[in-house]
Order: C-alpha cells, then structure tokens, then sequence
C-alpha cells in the first residue's frame, strides 16, 4: 500500500510540474516543446509503393536527363555557312566516229614477208585513205576490193602466187586482214590472186605487173 501511495504522490507531482511548465511557457509567449520527428538516415530506402510485392524496392525517382547543348550562336560579324549545293553530273562526252570529228586512226604499218615482199593494206576512213594516197608511190600494185555496187570489202584472207602456181604454200605473200586496200611491190611477171572475205567464198584473179610504171587490179566478190 505504501508503494501504491508513493506512485500516487509521483504521478500528482509530475502533474503539477506540467502544469507550471505550460502556464510558465504561456506567460512567457513561447510555445510549448513539440516532440522531435524522428530522422531517417542517409541510406534510407524509400518505402515500396502500396501493393508492390514484398521484396521489392520501391520506384526511385526518374534521374534528370542532361539537356541538349543548343546550337552555337554564330559569331558577330559572321555570316551564317549556307549548305552546300549539289553538283551537277557532267555529261559524258561524246566521241565522233564519222566524219570530220572521228577519231584519228593509228599509222598504217608497213609490212615484210621473210621472201622480202613488202606491202601495206587498210583504207577504212578519211584518214587511212590519206596515209595510202602518200605513200601510193613506194608500190607498183595497188589492188581494191569491192562488192558489187562499189561498197569496200575488208577482213579478207589472200594468196598472190606466181602465175602456173596452185599450191598456196607456194604463194609469195600469204596473209589476213586485207582490205579494202592492198598495195605491194611485186616484180614484173604475171600472178594469180587468191582472194576470200570471212565468211565468203573465194575468188580468183590474173594480173601482170609491169616493167615499168603501177597496175591497179580491183577485184569485185559476188554478194
């Protein structure tokens, strides 16, 4: 009963100790002490969001993304780059194959038998009938072949034999890639032409060369 007592007596004081607290604190306009809000640490996780299942950690905030560096302001009394332009495609150029703009053609060749034959042949072209015109004079035989209606026949494979000869190993020139020209130096006697154009049938010819002076065979193919 005393300890009863005594606890009785405890609790009336501390009452009263309260009651002078707040009365003095009224008198003297401060506010009463509120209870300090308990401080949660640095490394406190956020509570989880309600209704997340237990274990998981609650939604941290977005991070701020860092924003764009704008645009350089141009400097003063600088113009602005503009863009550059596309350039246009140069056309391709066009090259001539006829006429007074065809291409210039590559120098006739001279050519030489191992039996010491000599001769040059081409004439396709403004250009190749010139070089022949100039060099006309080195050769006594100058031979044309033609299709009947005067258009010129080249790529022809031939054999110039002496006359009585048959036998084209026996042929004094052999040779392909004739025409429509054909000049060579021979000497004075009588010979036999055998003459085809690819892909035609051949055809033969007789002629003389002089002592003197140039003959000027022209061999026409059939068509």
């Amino acid at each position: 009963m005393r300890s009863f007592g005594s606890l009785t007596a405890l609790l009336a004081l501390s009452t009263s100790l309260c009651v002078l607290t707040s009365a003095a604190y009224a008198q003297a306009g401060a506010p009463p002490a509120q209870p300090m809000a308990a401080t949660a640490p640095a490394n406190a996780q956020p509570a989880p969001a309600a209704g997340a299942p237990a274990g998981w950690p609650a939604n941290p905030a977005m991070s701020s993304q860092p924003a764009a560096a704008p645009a350089a302001a141009p400097q003063p009394g600088m113009a602005p780059q503009p863009a550059m332009a596309a350039q246009p495609m140069k056309a391709p150029e066009k090259i001539e194959s006829m006429g007074g703009g065809a291409i210039p053609s590559l120098p006739l060749d001279v050519m030489q038998t191992s039996t010491g034959i000599t001769y040059i042949t081409g004439g396709i072209g403004d250009e190749e009938l010139a070089e022949l015109k100039s060099k006309e004079k080195d050769f006594n035989v100058q031979i044309l072949f033609s299709a009947p209606h005067g258009e010129f026949v080249s790529d022809i494979a031939l054999h110039i034999m002496p006359a009585g000869v048959t036998d084209p190993a026996k042929a004094i020139l052999s040779a392909d890639g004739i025409g429509p020209y054909l000049y060579v130096t021979l000497k004075p006697g009588s010979y036999v032409l055998d003459a085809a154009p690819m892909g035609a049938a051949a055809k033969t010819m007789k002629f003389n060369v002089p002592a003197k002076g140039t003959v000027k065979p022209h061999l026409v193919f059939n068509e």
